[in-house]
């Protein structure tokens, strides 16, 4: 007998610390915020439930729902639906992981001495990894108010984006700077008419290139 204890001991001892799943704690609901596991019927939940890894969370019209994962604050826009993917705690390391199937989302990560925080919330077109900031994404537009976000596509192909900045990207395209993505949605004409009710010509301007394309069309009178 004493040497079946001995050996529990070490056993117990050599054997390595296993990282532990947690589960999201709703903090605040508002209107109708319900969540499901895959097979199952939606149910409704209000502050202080508990939502299960692989649970689907969905707000309706005019509704919201914060979320505590893993010690960060996940706020939930209406009209939206987030899986919990992947909420796993270890000694110095946290990781969670969301995937935002429709609408938006503003999430604050936060570290503290000793702890670090890995946080990935991924929809079909990209995916938005960060330590330690705030920022909203919808599944194809990051805005960072605090912090570093970096944004990639299904390609991998990578953007680092900070505090006051912004990107986009769908799918294959690179992830383009928030300048780059509001002029690659801009079209800038004007109105045929000189001062002296004379004809007028088109001189293209060329820009630097960006994602996208934009056309400047400048009207000058005959002989200008």
């Amino acid at each position: 007998m004493r040497t079946v204890l001995v050996l529990l001991t070490l056993s117990t001892l050599l054997a390595p610390v296993s990282a532990a799943a947690d589960l999201v704690t709703v903090i605040a609901a508002a209107g109708r915020v319900e969540t499901r596991l895959p097979q199952q019927r939606w149910r409704p939940v209000t502050a202080g439930d508990e939502v299960s890894l692989g649970a689907d969370i969905s707000t309706g019209f005019g509704s919201h729902v914060t979320l505590d994962a893993g010690g960060n604050r996940v706020h939930v826009a209406p009209l939206t639906r987030v899986t919990v993917e992947s909420l796993v705690r270890e000694a110095r390391h946290t990781t969670t992981e969301l995937n935002l199937r429709i609408g938006r989302v503003s999430a604050e990560v936060r570290t503290a001495e000793g702890l670090s925080q890995e946080f990935r919330l991924r929809s079909t077109q990209s995916t938005a990894s960060v330590r330690g900031t705030r920022f909203t994404y919808d599944g194809a537009t990051l805005i960072v108010d605090e912090g570093r976000v970096e944004l990639s596509n299904r390609l991998e192909q990578r953007r680092t984006v900070t505090g006051g900045q912004q990107s986009r990207t769908e799918e294959y395209a690179p992830p383009v700077r928030g300048d780059e993505m509001l002029l690659s949605r801009t079209r800038i004409t004007a109105d045929p008419v000189d001062a002296d009710g004379g004809s007028t010509r088109i001189r293209p301007i060329r820009l630097r290139p960006i994602t996208g394309s934009v056309r400047v069309r400048v009207f000058a009178p005959r002989g200008g």
